[in-house]
């Protein structure tokens, strides 16, 4: 988690003052330090807002953890809103977080983006069976919840109507063994080879915070997506509004008419890799003009 004890490597404090830079980048709040040692114009960068990221985290535990995780959130959203208010340029990759941070500063929305070939249909292999697949790095804990999160509650669900489940990613042997009707793919050299099976991509997530790059992935393909809440929170209304939100019940009325995501909606235009470019262009020549 983020601290305020910055600024403690001599060699990088010295390696800034003896550089003369027109602006520093800063995207982990404990280096905001270094920056305020020089006059440049400093831009914050936000992939995610800690201060979220540790309530949720806080609602997943009991007892004492529970108030000390809460205690932690608390002061980690006071720092990072600090953070914003001094910066001169800011940026948040997630909505709903750039909708936040919009009360206290003059806030950037700058979503994560995919390189502008990536928006393609991809053909899809295999038998005419219903296939549902959820893909992530399971060395990463909220990953881990959220493959909990389809087994205790969306799977039953999906397997009563003859759907199959694919999971991919790293480190899937720490999941164990797969009940039925769960086939663990491992990681895979090409998502594409991933995207392929798939009518359907899962995203069953309760933990961590910012934008996730696997919706994004999956709606590219042209793949749609069932989300939580919590995974959809970082995208745009128009984007969410091509998903599927499930909490922990599961509607399978709205798969009757789930299709494919055409991957050159204008919904995605934020997203490509050319249009970020354009922004962090405009930004900068607002800043420096």
């Amino acid at each position: 988690m983020p601290t305020e004890a910055g600024a403690r490597s001599a060699h990088l404090r010295d390696q800034v003052l003896e550089r003369s830079a027109d602006l520093i980048l800063v995207s982990i709040i404990a280096h905001r330090q270094y920056a305020q040692l020089v006059s440049s114009v400093v831009w914050q960068d936000y992939m995610d807002l800690w201060g979220h990221f540790g309530k949720r985290e806080a609602r997943n535990r009991s007892g004492l953890p529970r108030l000390t995780a809460q205690a932690q959130a608390r002061i980690i959203e006071k720092r990072e809103i600090r953070a914003a208010r001094a910066a001169d340029i800011v940026t948040v990759t997630g909505w709903k977080d750039w909708e936040f941070l919009s009360q206290y500063s003059e806030a950037n929305w700058l979503p994560t983006p995919l390189p502008d070939e990536s928006f393609r249909t991809v053909d899809r292999v295999g038998t005419a069976d219903q296939v549902a697949g959820f893909i992530g790095n399971f060395e990463y804990w909220p990953n881990r919840d959220a493959y909990r999160m389809l087994l205790d509650y969306w799977l039953p669900a999906l397997r009563s109507k003859g759907w199959r489940i694919v999971v991919a990613g790293h480190h899937t042997e720490v999941l164990g063994t797969p009940p039925a009707g769960v086939t663990l793919m491992g990681s895979v050299d090409d998502v594409n080879d991933f995207y392929r099976q798939l009518n359907l991509s899962l995203a069953p997530i309760r933990l961590g915070g910012g934008m996730k790059v696997k919706v994004l992935e999956s709606l590219a393909r042209g793949i749609p997506v069932a989300g939580t809440s919590e995974a959809l929170e970082g995208f745009s209304p128009e984007v969410k509004s091509l998903c599927i939100e499930w909490g922990e019940s599961v509607d399978l009325r709205q798969l009757e008419d789930v299709h494919l995501i055409d991957p050159t909606s204008s919904a995605l235009d934020p997203y490509r890799q050319s249009s970020f470019e354009r922004t962090v262009e405009e930004i900068l020549n607002g800043k420096f003009k």
